[in-house]
């Protein structure tokens, strides 16, 4: 299987193995590489998600790549944005490709038929006050067998040819993902950006058990994100809150408002 050299302005290199993509493009920022590194790797050893979890990488079954972005001074203030962005991006190519509908899942995941199939990490480097580059860290289920049969999922897992019937050449789906992401890019500072967010956001009206900011299970009516990343939610009194870092589970396991619950997601 042989992956394009360059697709726009992105250059890519491809790995047999690799212990970690993004550790990789991060030695990259270090070395002042350009913006514009795409390393997409068969297999990742040490693979990572969000607040330290492990991402498994199954070699031809998954697509797991990471680029470096150097965010220009206007975007250096929506730094929040660059995982929305790497999701819409993740969307548009997979609508294109198989016809599905999938759902940006806040703050970082892609779903299709409310099962998560691509999971995202952005990582900032920063010198002191300096940001010298940012990392938008991919992972993708393309196949059955790019889904991990582990117990300590919080979330269900599910796979591009499991929801749709549809098995995608990885060559292509990152060639779609890295052209809608430079298209989207533009848009990334304005109102049409989370315009754009809350078009395909999942849940949105709906009530879910989401991981409030005092890590606690609570569930909240899914109102929109707002401009800053932040997701807007209705508690159970109607008051409205913020929630800038927490974890949203499934609305299949409350379907009406409550208070704090000791559920697991």
């Amino acid at each position: 299987m042989t992956f394009p050299t360059a697709v726009d302005n992105f250059r890519i290199t491809h790995l047999a193995e690799t212990n970690s993509t993004n550790d990789d493009v991060w030695r990259a920022i270090d070395e002042d590489e350009p913006e514009g590194l795409v390393v997409v790797a068969d297999q990742q050893l040490k693979g990572r998600g969000r607040q330290g979890r492990s991402w498994v990488t199954t070699p031809e079954a998954s697509l797991a790549f990471s680029i470096l972005i150097r965010p220009t001074p206007g975007e250096v203030h929506s730094l929040s944005r660059f995982s929305a962005l790497g999701g819409l991006a993740v969307r548009a190519a997979i609508a294109e490709l198989s016809g599905a509908r999938p759902q940006l899942k806040w703050p970082n995941d892609v779903l299709i038929n409310n099962k998560k199939i691509c999971g995202i990490l952005t990582e900032a480097f920063w010198e002191g006050s300096h940001l010298k580059g940012l990392i938008i860290g991919i992972g993708i289920n393309i196949t059955a067998a790019s889904v991990p049969n582990l117990p300590s999922l919080i979330y269900p897992a599910s796979s591009i040819e499991s929801e749709t019937a549809r098995v995608l050449d990885r060559p292509t789906l990152l060639r779609e993902v890295l052209t809608h992401l430079a298209a989207l890019r533009p848009l990334l500072p304005t109102d049409a950006f989370i315009a754009r967010c809350n078009e395909h956001l999942a849940f949105r009206g709906q009530v879910a058990p989401v991981r409030n900011n005092s890590g606690e299970m609570e569930s909240f009516r899914l109102i929109c994100v707002d401009s800053d990343g932040a997701l807007l939610v209705e508690d159970v009194k109607g008051q409205r809150q913020r929630i800038y870092s927490g974890e949203l589970s499934s609305p299949a396991s409350s379907s009406s408002l409550k208070g704090s619950s000791n559920s697991s997601d």
